[in-house]
């Protein structure tokens, strides 16, 4: 039943509660999926050009830094102009169009009000977007999105067009993007590192590896929370200069590939949306490294977004097609991943699910499994024929649920169900600088 049009809803599902706002936007989906006739289903598709350019004008919008420049007062768009540098009307008609869609508020008089979105487009912002939005429409973003046809037709990364000596590599050699594309994969890394270290005890581990966490906030956060621990960051060069302007304590930096140096010798190791940028044979070789360089009792935890196996609408399947478009990575389902682990170092065992938003997966490697909980215990396993002091579980998280408060270890790993929470609260979320592309 077509009862609400599709701006309309889009303009009052900014101001509803999360619960609230799933509802109206599932009557949104049926509205669309089932519209009330062939004009409705032109219009619809029709409207997916605007949705383009209102995309383009917001990525616009951002490097201008409108957003911090609007006061908490009204302003017009010729006194927003006037402070960015921008033409006074072609700035009032983008800002007209983005306001339409809940970015801005456009009031009776024509003057601009921040929304809650435009306000995440604040570079002071806690969990400023600005920066994502930024590396969207860069040379290399656009040169990839034009080059995804042929991605369609070949099965192969655009990027081989756009960067035809390879994405990391481009950055690199063009420094300016490159440390935009670092700050955009923090900013979209930073709202999800507080629910990693409330999902995971980490306390009980004396050294920590962060494989390609480019510039560390992940593995700083977890080591205020594991003052005793110490930590190693571990990635590419470029990104380790990068981190070293921090002055991180307790963390050393080694700059290295994980396909060409030996890893560092931890009890844990965090590999944070690394394995999606990368095809099954490369994620295997990836793992294959850890295993080589971990004691018989190391932790592994792969934060990757798990890619439902039916037909709803979720992040992950445009993320997906991210990883199409930029690299020879992919997203999977858990048994993809499964899959993947199931190699001659990381036998998989199967662990259960649980109902939380980020869909998420979450593994362990060890022939013990220590124990992160007061509840659990600590459990020995079976050495396998192949690689007896190694075995990798995995746990996915499904549905909308809030982070839980903590983690139950036991023969298969569990976690408590609780109610529903915000549409980015998952349990193991993240984003890896200048190996992770999309966030999540």
């Amino acid at each position: 039943m077509c009862t609400i049009g599709f701006k309309h809803a889009r303009e009052v599902a900014l101001v509803l509660q999360p619960q609230e706002r799933a509802a109206l936007l599932h009557d949104l989906r049926v509205s669309l999926d089932e519209p009330c006739s062939e004009a409705a289903v032109v219009e619809a598709v029709a409207d997916r050009w605007a949705d383009l350019y209102a995309s383009v004008c917001m990525c616009e919008i951002a490097q201008l830094a409108v957003a911090d420049t609007l006061s908490e007062e009204s302003m017009s768009a010729a006194e927003l102009a006037q402070a960015v540098g921008a033409h006074p009307d072609a700035l009032r008609r983008a800002m007209r169009l983005v306001a339409s869609y809940g970015v801005f508020v456009e009031t009776p008089d024509g003057r601009f009000q921040h929304s809650p979105t435009s306000r995440v487009m604040r570079s002071s912002h806690p969990r400023s977007q600005r920066d994502w939005l930024r590396l969207a429409r860069t040379k290399l973003a656009f040169g990839i999105l034009q080059g995804l046809g042929h991605s369609l037709r070949s099965g192969r990364p655009a990027a081989e067009f756009a960067a035809p000596e390879g994405v990391f590599a481009y950055l690199a050699a063009h420094p300016d993007e490159g440390s935009l594309f670092d700050r955009s994969m923090t900013a979209r890394s930073r709202k999800d590192i507080a629910e990693i270290v409330r999902a995971y005890d980490f306390s009980g581990f004396a050294s920590i590896a962060d494989i390609g966490g480019g510039q560390g906030h992940l593995l700083r956060a977890v080591l205020e929370v594991s003052p005793h621990a110490r930590g190693v960051l571990f990635d590419l060069p470029h990104s380790i200069e990068a981190a070293r302007r921090f002055g991180w304590e307790g963390v050393t930096l080694r700059a290295g590939s994980f396909f060409e140096d030996a890893l560092p010798t931890c009890d844990a190791y965090l590999l944070k949306n690394v394995i999606h940028d990368w095809s099954d044979e490369e994620a295997i070789r990836i793992l294959k490294a850890v295993h080589r360089a971990a004691p018989a009792d190391a932790t592994v935890l792969l934060v990757e977004a798990e890619l439902p196996s039916g037909p709803e609408r979720h992040p992950s399947k445009a993320l997906d097609i991210l990883m199409l478009a930029w690299t020879t990575g992919r997203e999977r389902t858990a048994s993809e991943y499964r899959a993947v682990t199931e190699c001659r170092r990381f036998p998989a065992a199967p662990c259960s699910s649980s109902r939380t938003r980020g869909e998420h997966i979450r593994g362990e490697a060890g022939l013990k499994v220590r124990s992160r909980s007061k509840t659990a215990r600590r459990v020995s396993r079976q050495p396998t024929p192949i690689a007896p002091t190694r075995a990798l579980r995995i746990c996915t998280n499904r549905g909308r649920g809030r982070v839980p408060g903590r983690i139950r270890e036991n023969r298969q790993l569990t976690s408590n169900q609780t109610g529903p929470g915000t549409a980015h609260a998952p349990l193991l979320p993240g984003t890896h600088p200048r190996k992770t592309l999309g966030g999540t």
